[in-house]
C-alpha cells in the first residue's frame, strides 16, 4: 500500500499541468452581470444587480447588488483599478483591485464586506474593510473576462443568417418574434426558437418601440450595424416584459449616446456609452459607461446565445516521457530498500 502512494504521488507530480477555467462566455456574463466594462465606469446613479469594472469607478454614488440577485458569486461589486467615487452602497463583497480613495462605504440591503488590493480612505460604518490584500484567495474574487474575445464574439453574431430590420413606419418600430436562425450556425442553442434581425444606428434614433409575438423560450438578436449613434426608442405597451429575451449587438459601435429607456440586454465592447436618460431594462456589456442619469435595472438575460465555433481549438494532451514508468519503479524500489534498513 505504501510502495502504491508512493508511486501515485510521484505520478501525480510529475504528470500534473497547469490549468485555469475558460472565461466566462458573453451569454454568462449577461446572465450574471447588470454591468460590465473592460473601462472606466463613471456614476451618479445606481446598478441594481452586480457590476463588474475593468477600469477605474469614479462618480459621485453608486449603489449596487441590492436586489434579490440570482445565484452567482459573492462579489457584487468588481473594480479592478481604483475607486474616486464619493459613495458605493451595497450588500454581499465589494472587491477593489487598487485603491479605495475618498469613498464611503454604506451597506444597503445586507451585510458588506470590502476587499481591497491597496489602501482605503474614507468612511465605512459597519462594513468590515480589509486592504493590502493579494495572493491567490484575493486574486480568485476578479472573473475571468476576456474582452478581446467578447469583441470576437460580437462579430461573429453579426454574421449568423437573419432577415433585415423593416419598420416601414419610423415612429412605431416593432420587434417581431420570427425564428429563421440556422442550426448549424452555432452550438448548444435552439436555433428554431431564435430570430436574428439586422438594424441600424439611423433605426433607433426616432420613435417608439413594441415587442410583438416574443414567448418566455425565445430570443430576439438585433445586430445593428454603425460606428456612432443615439438611442432614441420608447418602449410602449408590454415591451418591458420581453426585455430578457432580447439582446441589441452593438458589433461595430464606438460610441453609443443613450437618451431613452433600452429595452433589452446590451453587447457593445467596443463603445463608449452614455447618458442613459431612462432606464435600462437588461444588462449592458461596453468599453465603458457614463451612467449619468438613468439607472440600470435588474433584467438578466434569459435568452439563448450560440457558442462561437472556436478557430484555436485546445493543444492535444501531452504524453507522459516513456521513460516514467521506470523511474516510477526505482523511486519505489528505493522507497522500500530505505523502509527495510529502518
Amino acid at each position: 500500500m505504501k510502495l502504491t502512494a508512493f508511486a501515485l504521488s510521484a505520478l501525480t507530480l510529475m504528470a500534473a499541468v497547469p490549468s485555469h477555467a475558460a472565461p466566462i462566455s458573453a451569454e454568462d456574463l449577461l446572465e450574471t452581470y447588470n454591468g460590465v466594462t473592460s473601462g472606466n465606469f463613471n456614476s451618479n446613479q445606481e446598478v441594481e444587480g452586480r457590476l463588474y469594472v475593468g477600469g477605474n469607478l469614479t462618480g459621485n454614488t453608486i449603489q449596487t447588488g441590492f436586489v434579490a440577485l440570482q445565484p452567482g458569486p459573492a462579489q457584487n461589486v468588481v473594480i479592478k483599478g481604483n475607486t474616486t467615487i464619493g459613495k458605493i452602497s451595497g450588500k454581499g463583497e465589494i472587491v477593489i483591485g487598487g485603491n479605495g480613495n475618498n469613498t464611503t462605504l454604506e451597506e444597503s440591503g445586507g451585510n458588506l464586506t470590502a476587499f481591497i488590493g491597496g489602501t482605503y480612505s474614507g468612511v465605512h460604518n459597519q462594513v468590515d474593510v480589509f486592504t493590502n490584500q493579494s495572493g491567490p484567495v484575493f486574486e480568485a474574487k476578479f472573473p475571468d473576462i476576456d474582452f478581446p474575445g467578447l469583441a470576437a464574439y460580437s462579430t461573429y453574431l453579426s454574421t449568423l443568417t437573419g432577415a433585415l430590420w423593416n419598420t416601414p413606419d419610423p415612429n412605431n418600430r416593432v420587434l417581431v418574434s420570427s425564428p429563421n436562425a440556422v442550426q448549424s450556425e452555432g452550438t448548444n442553442w435552439i436555433a428554431s426558437r431564435v430570430t436574428v434581425l439586422f438594424a441600424t444606428m439611423a433605426q433607433l434614433a426616432t420613435g417608439s418601440l413594441s415587442v410583438s409575438g416574443l414567448d418566455s423560450d425565445e430570443t430576439i438578436i438585433v445586430n445593428v450595424s454603425g460606428t456612432s449613434g443615439t438611442w432614441q426608442l420608447n418602449g410602449v405597451g408590454d415591451a418591458k416584459s420581453k426585455a430578457k429575451n432580447i439582446l441589441w449587438n452593438f458589433y461595430e459601435a464606438t460610441s453609443l449616446s443613450v437618451n431613452s429607456a433600452i429595452i433589452g440586454s446590451v453587447l457593445a465592447p467596443n463603445a463608449a456609452m452614455s447618458g442613459f436618460s431612462g432606464s435600462t431594462e437588461g444588462s449592458v456589456i461596453a468599453k465603458s459607461i457614463d451612467l449619468s442619469n438613468g439607472e440600470l435595472h435588474y433584467q438578466p438575460f434569459a435568452g439563448d446565445l450560440p457558442d462561437q465555433p472556436s478557430v484555436n481549438p485546445p493543444p492535444a494532451p501531452v504524453p507522459l516521457p516513456a521513460g516514467l514508468p521506470l523511474l516510477l519503479a526505482a523511486l519505489g524500489g528505493l522507497a522500500l530498500v530505505r523502509r527495510a534498513r529502518a
